[in-house]
């Protein structure tokens, strides 16, 4: 996961299409590899401290009825009162 990306819906993006040529999204390395990608445990920490965030987005989909961008246009205004944060 890119340490770059500093907004929730960056991070979505991230997740589902990945963040341009050569990058694949992050669900497509956790359904090939698994956890095999992330190499180091700082990775691994990183990553279970984004994948929260991206749980309960798809929580709020599953469960509220919120459509992708109302999930994370909800989050990332949490992000930006301070509600909340990526790290």
């Amino acid at each position: 996961m890119n340490r770059q990306v500093n907004t929730v819906p960056e991070l979505w993006k991230e997740w589902t299409v990945g963040l341009g040529p050569g990058n694949p999204s992050i669900r497509q390395l956790e359904a090939q590899y698994g956890p095999s990608w992330r190499t180091t445990s700082s990775a691994a920490n990183f990553f279970s401290r984004r994948l929260r965030i991206i749980n309960e987005i798809q929580r709020m989909i599953d469960f509220e009825g919120m459509s992708e961008e109302e999930a994370v246009n909800r989050l990332e205004m949490r992000r930006e009162q301070g509600v909340a944060a990526l790290n």
